[in-house]
């Protein structure tokens, strides 16, 4: 990443982040597009992309560390899984109105929800990533890289549980949804894996071969099958009929995330757009898959017996919503850069020194 990629991704960073500030302490709900009818709209569907990139980063980076028997694949995998996940979190703490609340969820948990178990998931996770970056580990079968993996299918399972629990939306209340969110999940942590380690440790990628660009090759296709066959399967649903005839889910999903990123990943020359690419779709889908369980009302008849623009199905982000994605996002990448060279020079440091000492 060179300089002029640094400054424009910083300058979007600290737009974003003073706009977040204004969103949770000046302005409120008014700067937002959302209402009652469409609670969640983009930074919702930003949290769960993040949270699946951060699981699915986990899962590949587990799999690729044991098939090469490499702690820096651990490291650099743990590493940005907990940075999509810090990520994640600043969007659903913008989202609740009031930031601060949130954690209490902490201390006074309620663990037949699914979200409490999602939530401490994420905490004991960021711990445990904090652990292993700083503090280092000597083996890829540390009970620490367990525990990640252990954390990281948690907080997963719940989010996936949280959502498939919603009976008052039936897109999102079956089997098919939640298959989805794995393997999305996989194809969203298989593109950040492969984004990182062929901009900031290329070396790594020569290692592997072309291994991890045919798992996130299968992952795409997986996930294209599944999601579409699941939508096929609910077109009595008018919500499974709207994320169907939603412009995004065919261009940037289905189009650019899936069959141009799939011929992209066949050429090594091309990979790494075409896993940028499968990012974008991914988060795509993701915002279809919210917003278009919103656009049934929850009683017929009710948008029109009431008439405010806050009583509307019709959602599109505002201009602050869209900054502080944009911003929040950058900020994931400028950290993700900083922090992936630098744990992978202290592994690298760190088994020097080892090899000296062996060596006197």
């Amino acid at each position: 990443m060179n300089k002029l990629s640094q400054w424009v991704l910083g300058l979007l960073a600290l737009i974003g982040i003073g706009s977040a500030v204004g969103k949770a302490f000046i302005w409120g709900d008014s700067a937002v597009n959302y209402g009652s009818y469409v609670p969640w709209g983009l930074w919702v569907s930003l949290y769960i992309f993040l949270v699946a990139a951060a699981a699915g980063a986990t899962w590949f980076g587990v799999y690729m560390g044991y098939k090469n028997n490499s702690v820096r694949w651990i490291k650099l995998s743990y590493a940005s899984a907990a940075i999509s996940l810090m990520g994640a979190l600043a969007f659903i703490a913008l989202d609740l109105g009031k930031p601060i609340k949130g954690i209490s969820i902490f201390f006074s948990p309620s663990f037949s929800s699914p979200l409490a178990w999602a939530s401490w998931g994420y905490g004991l996770f960021i711990l445990t990533v904090a652990i292993i970056v700083f503090k280092g580990i000597s083996s890829v079968r540390s009970p620490l890289v367990y525990l990640g993996l252990v954390l990281s299918i948690l907080f997963m399972g719940a989010e996936t549980l949280f959502f498939g629990d919603m009976i008052a939306r039936p897109l999102w209340n079956n089997w098919g949804s939640a298959l989805a969110f794995v393997t999305s999940a996989l194809v969203a942590g298989g593109a950040l894996i492969y984004g990182a380690t062929a901009l900031w440790a290329p070396d790594m990628l020569k290692q592997a071969g072309s291994s991890l660009r045919k798992l996130l090759l299968y992952a795409i296709v997986l996930h294209l099958v599944v999601e579409v066959g699941h939508l096929a399967l609910e077109t009595h649903l008018p919500e499974a009929m709207a994320q169907l005839t939603d412009w995004r889910f065919w261009v940037l999903f289905v189009g650019l995330g899936g069959l141009v990123a799939i011929y992209l990943l066949t050429k090594p020359a091309t990979a790494l757009l075409g896993a940028l690419l499968s990012l974008v779709g991914i988060l795509a889908y993701k915002v279809t898959f919210v917003t278009a369980a919103f656009t049934q009302p929850d009683l017929p008849g009710l948008p029109e017996a009431f008439q405010d623009s806050r009583l509307s199905l019709n959602y599109t982000p505002s201009i602050v919503e869209w900054l502080v994605a944009a911003g929040l996002l950058a900020a994931v990448i400028l950290a993700i850069s900083w922090l992936i060279p630098k744990v992978l020079t202290d592994q690298t440091e760190g088994s020097t020194k080892s090899n000296k000492a062996v060596n006197v």
